[in-house]
């Protein structure tokens, strides 16, 4: 949120290219919005509310790798000459202007892409992890979500979610219904008796 009201370089995941520099803080800022509908359904094991946590973690993954090939390609482009050229005080480019005036172009295009390839790898992980989750809610298991394959202590009798398999009860026909839901409120639970009777 900060983001989106300071232009502050340090604090940015790119912004050499000056079209999308404020794209991640601008859609970072409806994170707040989808993290508390994925909370609440982390919290009342909703499954549908986490998938729509996940749209918005996909779309994360394809706003960084947007901002990267941009801001790649004006680092590619425009770095070298960009501190002598006149483009630079018509438009200025401070995250630009640093590398380019130093001739630290090279080393700027090098720390970037690493920089990009660890970024974008934790939250392709973090993504992964979050689906992998969702995929096993809405299974709807009975029995202990472990991602390691391995039990907690403790829980060495309790069965571990083969997702090869499946949650049982999915393949068990129509659940147990309550007598209000088949018969309605009526006392004793007794169907109604007709006019012919």
């Amino acid at each position: 949120m900060v983001l989106v009201m300071n232009y502050d370089a340090r604090f940015e995941s790119g912004g050499y290219n000056l079209r999308v520099a404020k794209l991640p803080a601008y859609y970072d800022a409806f994170g707040t919005l989808f993290s508390l509908i994925g909370y609440f359904g982390l919290w009342d094991s909703i499954p549908s509310h986490l998938q729509i946590f996940n749209y918005y973690l996909f779309g994360h993954l394809f706003v960084q790798l947007v901002v990267f090939t941009l801001d790649m390609i004006t680092l590619t482009s425009l770095c070298e000459g960009w501190a002598g050229n006149i483009q630079s005080q018509i438009t200025p480019n401070r995250t630009l202007y640093g590398p380019s005036i130093k001739g630290l172009c090279q080393v700027a295009r090098v720390s970037y892409l690493i920089g990009f390839m660890f970024d974008f790898g934790l939250h392709a992980y973090f993504t992964y992890v979050s689906v992998d989750y969702t995929r096993n809610m809405a299974m709807n298991p009975g029995i202990l979500i472990s991602f390691d394959g391995k039990s907690s202590p403790g829980s060495e009798s309790v069965p571990v979610l083969n997702p090869n398999h499946g949650e049982p009860v999915n393949y068990m026909g129509p659940g147990i219904k309550r007598p209000t839901e088949q018969h309605g409120f009526r006392y004793g639970a007794l169907p109604e008796e007709t006019e012919d009777d």
